[in-house]
């Protein structure tokens, strides 16, 4: 037991998605994996990958860059809405190589509050901290202790120099995508 608490406290990432798996969520952060489950989950069928990706090819490799890059601390994500740009990272991730996918999963948390900020920037594990609260003294604060952070943004937020925008989905992609989802290609277009 001593073990297992020491191992949970040394890996933040893992002690929230195991808090989820025990029915106790935490109250101001969740991995990023569970964060993809639960919006994607939101619609019937459950938003692939795929669809939100289509004809956002650009943004995935960007992101994609950034993520195999460690020097640089900080993504400026840019959409329609600040959860869009988090759904869109999550996708991303969604789509690495496995064994990338499962390294960048393991590190990456959504913060929706201060005081899980403070907590997790404290952690001697570098992490990918998603910011999604408004506090412009955390990125700083994070950044200083080793770790990398995700700064979601929606169309009403002003944008810094290096901020990747997301475009709308296309048509065409997103036509072919809720086909691979299984709907008839009539009710695909008309969507």
């Amino acid at each position: 037991a001593d073990a297992l608490e020491e191992w949970l406290e040394l890996a933040p990432v893992v002690h929230l998605w195991f808090s989820v798996l025990l029915g106790k969520r935490a109250q101001g952060a969740v991995d990023l994996e569970t964060f993809w489950a639960d919006w994607s989950a939101t619609t019937k069928p459950a938003i692939p990958p795929e669809l939100l990706l289509a004809g956002r090819e650009e943004t995935a490799k960007s992101v994609q860059d950034w993520l195999r890059e460690p020097t640089t601390p900080l993504l400026s994500l840019k959409a329609e809405s600040r959860d869009e740009a988090v759904s869109v990272f999550a996708a991303i991730l969604q789509q690495l190589p496995s064994e990338e996918r499962i390294e960048h999963l393991a590190r990456t948390v959504v913060v929706r509050d201060i005081a899980s900020w403070e907590q997790l920037t404290a952690s001697p594990e570098r992490l990918t901290l998603v910011l999604a609260f408004d506090d412009p003294n955390a990125i700083g604060r994070a950044t200083r202790t080793g770790h990398r952070v995700v700064i979601p943004l929606g169309q009403a937020d002003s944008a810094t120099e290096r901020v990747v925008s997301i475009p709308r989905l296309s048509w065409e992609g997103t036509t072919k995508a809720l086909i691979a989802c299984g709907l008839h290609e009539e009710r695909a277009r008309a969507l």
